[in-house]
Protein backbone atom coordinates (compact mmCIF):
# COMPACT_ATOMS: atom_id res chain seq x y z
CA UNK A 1 0.00 0.00 0.00
CA UNK A 2 1.49 3.33 -1.07
CA UNK A 3 0.48 6.92 -0.50
CA UNK A 4 0.74 9.39 -3.40
CA UNK A 5 -0.51 12.95 -3.96
CA UNK A 6 -3.83 13.54 -5.71
CA UNK A 7 -3.87 14.89 -9.26
CA UNK A 8 -5.78 18.10 -10.02
CA UNK A 9 -8.54 16.08 -11.71
CA UNK A 10 -8.93 13.88 -8.63
CA UNK A 11 -8.95 16.93 -6.36
CA UNK A 12 -11.72 18.39 -8.51
CA UNK A 13 -13.70 15.13 -8.32
CA UNK A 14 -13.40 15.01 -4.54
CA UNK A 15 -14.28 18.72 -4.32
CA UNK A 16 -17.49 18.02 -6.25
CA UNK A 17 -18.29 15.10 -3.96
CA UNK A 18 -17.64 17.34 -0.95
CA UNK A 19 -20.05 19.96 -2.30
CA UNK A 20 -22.71 17.25 -2.80
CA UNK A 21 -22.13 15.93 0.72
CA UNK A 22 -22.39 19.46 2.14
CA UNK A 23 -25.75 19.91 0.37
CA UNK A 24 -26.98 16.63 1.86
CA UNK A 25 -25.75 17.67 5.32
CA UNK A 26 -27.57 21.01 5.10
CA UNK A 27 -30.73 19.30 3.86
CA UNK A 28 -30.55 16.77 6.70
CA UNK A 29 -30.12 19.52 9.32
CA UNK A 30 -32.94 21.56 7.80
CA UNK A 31 -35.24 18.54 7.74
CA UNK A 32 -34.30 17.71 11.34
CA UNK A 33 -34.97 21.31 12.39
CA UNK A 34 -38.37 21.29 10.73
CA UNK A 35 -39.29 18.00 12.42
CA UNK A 36 -38.09 19.43 15.74
CA UNK A 37 -40.22 22.58 15.36
CA UNK A 38 -43.29 20.61 14.32
CA UNK A 39 -42.99 18.26 17.29
CA UNK A 40 -42.19 21.13 19.65
CA UNK A 41 -45.35 23.00 18.65
CA UNK A 42 -47.55 19.88 18.67
CA UNK A 43 -49.53 19.64 21.90
CA UNK A 44 -47.73 17.29 24.27
CA UNK A 45 -50.86 15.26 24.98
CA UNK A 46 -50.71 13.87 21.42
CA UNK A 47 -47.08 12.73 21.69
CA UNK A 48 -45.98 9.48 23.34
CA UNK A 49 -43.49 9.57 26.17
CA UNK A 50 -43.15 11.10 29.63
CA UNK A 51 -45.51 13.78 30.88
CA UNK A 52 -44.53 17.32 29.85
CA UNK A 53 -45.41 18.58 33.35
CA UNK A 54 -42.12 17.24 34.75
CA UNK A 55 -39.93 18.68 32.04
CA UNK A 56 -38.86 15.17 31.09
CA UNK A 57 -41.18 15.37 28.09
CA UNK A 58 -39.07 18.09 26.50
CA UNK A 59 -35.85 16.21 27.23
CA UNK A 60 -37.38 13.07 25.70
CA UNK A 61 -38.53 15.07 22.68
CA UNK A 62 -35.12 16.70 22.17
CA UNK A 63 -33.24 13.39 22.46
CA UNK A 64 -35.69 11.73 20.05
CA UNK A 65 -35.27 14.50 17.47
CA UNK A 66 -31.47 14.46 17.67
CA UNK A 67 -31.52 10.67 17.23
CA UNK A 68 -33.74 11.14 14.18
CA UNK A 69 -31.34 13.74 12.73
CA UNK A 70 -28.37 11.42 13.18
CA UNK A 71 -30.35 8.57 11.65
CA UNK A 72 -31.18 10.72 8.63
CA UNK A 73 -27.52 11.68 8.31
CA UNK A 74 -26.51 8.02 8.45
CA UNK A 75 -29.12 7.00 5.89
CA UNK A 76 -28.07 9.72 3.47
CA UNK A 77 -24.57 8.15 3.62
CA UNK A 78 -22.67 11.31 4.38
CA UNK A 79 -18.93 11.11 3.89
CA UNK A 80 -18.56 14.80 4.56
CA UNK A 81 -15.79 14.71 7.17
CA UNK A 82 -13.72 12.10 5.33
CA UNK A 83 -14.05 14.06 2.09
CA UNK A 84 -13.10 17.26 3.86
CA UNK A 85 -9.90 15.62 5.16
CA UNK A 86 -9.16 14.22 1.69
CA UNK A 87 -9.52 17.61 0.02
CA UNK A 88 -7.31 19.20 2.67
CA UNK A 89 -4.57 16.51 2.75
CA UNK A 90 -4.60 15.65 -0.99
CA UNK A 91 -3.34 12.07 -0.52
CA UNK A 92 -4.54 8.87 -2.15
CA UNK A 93 -3.81 5.21 -1.38
CA UNK A 94 -2.78 2.70 -4.06
CA UNK A 95 -2.87 -1.04 -3.37
CA UNK A 96 -3.70 -4.51 -4.70
CA UNK A 97 -6.28 -6.76 -3.04
CA UNK A 98 -8.95 -9.39 -3.62
CA UNK A 99 -12.67 -8.58 -3.81
CA UNK A 100 -14.66 -10.61 -1.28
CA UNK A 101 -18.12 -9.14 -1.89
CA UNK A 102 -19.79 -6.64 -4.23
CA UNK A 103 -22.97 -4.69 -3.56
CA UNK A 104 -24.69 -2.54 -6.17
CA UNK A 105 -27.07 -0.14 -4.45
CA UNK A 106 -29.52 2.26 -6.05
CA UNK A 107 -28.97 5.88 -5.01
CA UNK A 108 -31.73 7.50 -7.05
CA UNK A 109 -34.38 5.36 -8.73
CA UNK A 110 -35.59 8.21 -10.95
CA UNK A 111 -32.23 8.72 -12.65
CA UNK A 112 -31.28 5.03 -12.25
CA UNK A 113 -28.04 6.07 -10.52
CA UNK A 114 -26.29 3.09 -8.92
CA UNK A 115 -23.29 3.00 -6.61
CA UNK A 116 -21.03 -0.04 -6.31
CA UNK A 117 -19.51 -1.01 -2.96
CA UNK A 118 -16.53 -3.38 -2.90
CA UNK A 119 -15.61 -5.38 0.18
CA UNK A 120 -11.96 -6.39 0.05
CA UNK A 121 -9.57 -8.72 1.86
CA UNK A 122 -7.23 -5.91 2.97
CA UNK A 123 -5.50 -6.48 6.32
CA UNK A 124 -6.09 -2.86 7.28
CA UNK A 125 -9.74 -2.62 8.33
CA UNK A 126 -10.05 0.97 7.07
CA UNK A 127 -9.79 -0.13 3.44
CA UNK A 128 -11.99 -3.23 3.57
CA UNK A 129 -14.98 -1.28 2.22
CA UNK A 130 -14.44 0.85 -0.91
CA UNK A 131 -17.01 2.98 -2.76
CA UNK A 132 -17.30 3.55 -6.50
CA UNK A 133 -19.52 6.61 -6.97
CA UNK A 134 -19.82 6.80 -10.77
CA UNK A 135 -22.45 4.15 -11.49
CA UNK A 136 -22.33 0.38 -11.44
CA UNK A 137 -19.21 -1.56 -12.42
CA UNK A 138 -20.10 -4.88 -14.04
CA UNK A 139 -16.55 -5.87 -15.09
CA UNK A 140 -15.58 -7.05 -11.62
CA UNK A 141 -16.67 -10.21 -9.79
CA UNK A 142 -16.16 -11.61 -6.31
CA UNK A 143 -12.73 -13.23 -6.03
CA UNK A 144 -11.09 -10.93 -8.60
CA UNK A 145 -7.77 -9.35 -7.70
CA UNK A 146 -7.80 -5.61 -8.30
CA UNK A 147 -5.40 -2.68 -8.33
CA UNK A 148 -7.07 0.39 -6.90
CA UNK A 149 -6.49 3.99 -5.90
CA UNK A 150 -8.80 5.52 -3.33
CA UNK A 151 -9.04 8.67 -1.27
CA UNK A 152 -7.31 8.12 2.07
CA UNK A 153 -10.12 9.00 4.49
CA UNK A 154 -13.40 8.64 2.58
CA UNK A 155 -12.54 5.34 0.79
CA UNK A 156 -13.95 6.63 -2.49
CA UNK A 157 -12.34 4.81 -5.39
CA UNK A 158 -10.56 7.06 -7.86
CA UNK A 159 -9.48 4.25 -10.18
CA UNK A 160 -9.84 0.49 -10.28
CA UNK A 161 -8.41 -2.10 -12.66
CA UNK A 162 -7.51 -5.74 -12.95
CA UNK A 163 -3.77 -6.55 -12.95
Amino acid sequence: MTETPLTHEEQSLLGNRLADAAKKAKLTCLLGGIIYLVLLTTPQKFLPGPSPDTGAGYVFLTVTIFCAIFLLAYLSDLRYFGLKKDVREKIKIAARTRITRIIRAAIDNDSEEIRTVFYTSMQEKTYQKLYWMEGSLHDFREGDIINFECAKHSNILLSISKP
